[in-house]
């Protein structure tokens, strides 16, 4: 996950985006249909990096995954409310970027608090031991 949130902040920094997306906290939108800016690039990016870093022990992408599922239900709750759409005027979250704030919390929360076996964890192992005793 932490390599496509990255892919995508700076795709989105990069371009395609419209002629509204300037170097101010101005928004644009990426493929026409996501809404972004600058601002909202660099979480994404700062997302990736984070995920990229979790991604060396199963523990610590169990945490990135269960963090990401929290805080992208939020920002999924806050798109829904006018009042938080724009962050406080910073960072759009409203429209298409709803549901996909709301897809990657339900994929984040799957692997977060899936059992490890079905999470592509360690594998539970079972050992089983038999005693054998000679007799002389």
């Amino acid at each position: 996950m932490g390599d496509q949130l990255t892919a995508v902040g700076r795709l989105a920094r990069q371009g395609p985006v419209d002629d509204q997306h300037q170097a101010a906290v101005e928004f644009g939108r990426l493929f026409g249909l996501f809404p972004i800016n600058w601002l909202h690039n660099l979480v994404h990016i700062a997302f990736g990096i984070w995920g990229l870093a979790a991604y060396r022990t199963f523990s610590a992408a169990r945490l990135y995954a269960r963090s990401v599922a929290v805080i992208y239900g939020i920002l999924t709750i806050m798109g829904l409310i006018p009042v938080l759409n724009t962050t406080f005027g910073l960072i759009p979250r409203y429209g298409h970027d709803v549901w996909l704030h709301a897809l990657l919390a339900i994929v984040a929360a799957y692997f977060g608090w899936a059992p490890a076996h079905q999470a592509g964890g360690p594998a539970a192992t079972t050992t089983t031991t038999t005693s054998t005793s000679r007799r002389i």
